[in-house]
C-alpha cells in the first residue's frame, strides 16, 4: 500500500516510516522542517493557508496514496502553552485542516490521526492505573474539557477527532484516532 506519512521527521514519525517500510509498504514522507537532516519526498509548510502552490505541492503528495498517517503537528511543552495559545490552536486547526481538505480532494478514504491523551481531562490515580491495564475508557472524553494546562492544543486536537468522525460519517472513510 502507497502510505503518506505527515510529520515524518518527528518523534512519531522516524519510528512509523520504518516500521510501515518494514511491513512492505510503500511510504511518501513529507515533513515542514527544512532544519532536518534526511531525505524527504515532499516539504510542505502545512500551516500556511493552501493557495495554488501549497495545493500543487499537497496534490502531488497525495498522488496514488492509498492511506495516510496524519503524525504532523505544531508542539509545545506545558510551560510554553498560554506564551504560544493562539498559535497551537489555530496552526493546529491549520494543519489538520488543510492535510483532511488534501485526503477529501484526492478521494484518500483511509487513514491513522495521531491525537493526545491531553484531549482528556485529568483522570483521579485509581482511573490512571486502571487505564494502564486496561486501556482508555471512552466515555472519559464525553463531556469534557482538557486540561487548562493544555487547552488550546488539545482543543484543536479534539476538533480535528470530530472532524474526523465527520468524514467517517459523510464521506464512508476510514480513519482511525490514536
Amino acid at each position: 500500500m502507497r502510505v503518506l506519512v505527515t510529520g515524518a521527521a518527528g518523534l512519531l514519525g522516524r519510528a512509523v516510516v520504518p516500521l510501515l517500510r518494514s511491513m512492505g509498504h510503500v511510504t511518501v514522507t513529507l515533513d515542514c522542517d527544512v532544519r532536518v537532516r534526511g531525505e524527504f519526498d515532499h516539504r510542505v509548510n502545512l500551516i500556511e493557508p493552501v493557495d495554488d502552490s501549497g495545493r500543487d505541492q499537497l496534490g502531488r503528495a497525495m498522488r496514488d496514496i492509498e492511506a495516510v498517517v496524519h503524525l504532523a503537528g505544531r508542539k509545545a511543552s506545558v510551560a510554553l502553552q498560554e506564551k504560544l495559545a493562539a498559535d497551537l490552536l489555530l496552526d493546529n486547526l491549520a494543519i489538520d485542516t488543510n492535510v483532511f481538505r488534501a485526503m477529501r480532494q484526492f478521494g484518500v478514504k483511509r487513514g491513522v490521526y495521531a491525537s493526545t491523551v491531553s484531549v482528556y481531562s485529568s483522570a483521579p490515580n485509581e482511573e490512571i492505573a486502571r487505564f494502564m491495564t486496561r486501556g482508555f475508557p471512552e466515555e472519559w472524553a464525553e463531556g469534557r474539557l482538557p486540561d487548562d494546562s493544555v487547552r488550546y492544543s488539545a482543543t484543536a486536537k479534539l476538533c480535528s477527532e470530530r472532524a474526523i468522525e465527520a468524514m467517517n460519517l459523510q464521506d464512508g472513510a476510514n480513519i482511525s484516532v490514536v
